[in-house]
């Protein structure tokens, strides 16, 4: 488990209603996210179909 460092805000009921984290946490668990997602895009699309260089090239040529 990640050791981050918070602080909290409350309202006047007690209530948390923000939390803040150092930059260097942020920038941590912004990797972290990124990381998971690239994975779980490699998982979905491990099965399709890919296209040759000079297909890729028409392809993005033609969404402009």
């Amino acid at each position: 488990m990640l050791n981050i460092k918070k602080q909290t805000v409350h309202n006047q009921n007690n209530e948390i209603i923000s939390v803040m984290i150092d930059y260097q946490d942020y920038m941590r668990l912004e990797e972290i996210f990124e990381d998971y997602g690239l994975a779980r895009l490699i998982d979905e699309t491990k099965n399709e179909e890919y296209l040759s260089g000079d297909e890729a090239k028409f392809y993005y040529k033609s969404l402009q």
